[in-house]
C-alpha cells in the first residue's frame, strides 16, 4: 500500500464496491457510479434506489436495491448502454446481504434468513426461487466454482449449499456472534473475517484449515490474487480501525497500519481490481472513495 489517492463522487454516502476488470462500480444513496480504475475518473452514473450490494457478471453489473425493506429488486446495468435508470429484472423477498453468481444464475442471501436463486431469461421479471434456510444473521454468499457458501453469525458458521440451495455441510467458525462477514475465495480456501481472525476453510473437504489473527473485530476483506487486505481493530480492542495486509500464499503479514490516515474510523466497503485496493470510508463530514 503505497499512499492513498481519493476520488470525490456526488453523493453523501458511498457503500458497496465491485471491480469488473477495467472499472470500479460504487453504490451511493440513489445511484451507482462507474469510475475508471486507472485514474479514479468518474465516467458514468446510473440511477438505482438504495443500492446496497453489487456484483459483476455476464458482462453486466447487477445491483440489489430498493425503496424499502418490502420493495427490493435486482437491477441490471449494461456498461455498453448510455447511463440512466437501471432496469429491474427480479423482485426479492427482503434486502440482500450478499450477491453471487454461479456461472448461470444469480444468488442472494437475504435479511430474512433465506437464499434466493435468480435465473436469467430473455424477458423480465426473471424467475426467483427462494429457500428458507433459517439463517439468523447472514454475512455473505460466495460461489467457489463448484459450490455456493453462506456465512452466518448464529451460530458462527460457514455453510455449503447444493445447486438447489439446500445446506449440505456446515463448518463451525467459533463462538456465536463472531459476526462473520462476506467471504472471499483464494482458489483453495473460503476466507471469512470472523471475530478476531481470518478463517480459512478448505473447499475440498470443508475443513477449517487455518485461523489467522488480525486484531479484534475482523470485519471485511478484499483479495487481489496475491494479497489479502483485512479490516479490523488492528491494534487490539478499543483501538482505531486498522488494515492488515497478508500474503495469500501463506497468510504471512506484510503490513499493519491504522486507517484511514486522513481521518474517520468507518470503512464501508473494500474491493480489489487486480492492481489496487479500493475502499469507501467516512472522513469527517465526507464519504470518500480511495485507491491504494
Amino acid at each position: 500500500m503505497n499512499g492513498l489517492a481519493t476520488t470525490t463522487l456526488p453523493d453523501a454516502y458511498l457503500g458497496p464496491l465491485v471491480c469488473d476488470g477495467s472499472d470500479v462500480w460504487v453504490g451511493g444513496q440513489t445511484a451507482v457510479f462507474r469510475v475508471r480504475a486507472s485514474d479514479g475518473k468518474l465516467l458514468d452514473t446510473w440511477t438505482v434506489p438504495n443500492p446496497f450490494r453489487l456484483i459483476a457478471a455476464m458482462g453486466r453489473i447487477f445491483v440489489a436495491g430498493g425503496t424499502s425493506p418490502t420493495d427490493v429488486s435486482i437491477f441490471m446495468i449494461d456498461p455498453a448502454s448510455p447511463p440512466g435508470p437501471a432496469a429491474a429484472v427480479a423482485a426479492l423477498p427482503s434486502p440482500a446481504w450478499g450477491l453471487s453468481f454461479d456461472g448461470g444464475r444469480l444468488w442472494t442471501v437475504n435479511l430474512d434468513g433465506s437464499v434466493s436463486i435468480i435465473t436469467p431469461a430473455s424477458s423480465v421479471p426473471w424467475t426467483v426461487t427462494t429457500i428458507a434456510l433459517g439463517l439468523k444473521a447472514a454475512g455473505g454468499i460466495l460461489f467457489d466454482g463448484k459450490n455456493t457458501w453462506v456465512s452466518d453469525a448464529f451460530p458462527c458458521s460457514l455453510s455449503k449449499l447444493n445447486d438447489a440451495g439446500g445446506i449440505v455441510q456446515t463448518v463451525d467458525l467459533g463462538p456465536d456472534n463472531c459476526v462473520p462477514s462476506a467471504p472471499a475465495f483464494d482458489g483453495s480456501n473460503i476466507l471469512v473475517p470472523a471475530g478476531d481472525s481470518l478463517k480459512a476453510v478448505r473447499v475440498s473437504d470443508g475443513t477449517l484449515a487455518a485461523t489467522i489473527p488480525v486484531g479484534t473485530g475482523a470485519a471485511q476483506l478484499a483479495f487481489d490474487g496475491e494479497r489479502l487486505l483485512v479490516e479490523s481493530d488492528a491494534g487490539g480492542q478499543n483501538a482505531p480501525r486498522g488494515l492488515t495486509l497478508l500474503r495469500a500464499a501463506d497468510f504471512g503479514t506484510l503490513q499493519i497500519e491504522g486507517f484511514p490516515p486522513i481521518g474517520g474510523p468507518s470503512i464501508n466497503a473494500m474491493a480489489a481490481d487486480g492492481v489496487n485496493f479500493w475502499l469507501t470510508f467516512n472522513s469527517g463530514s465526507e464519504t470518500v472513495l480511495a485507491r491504494y
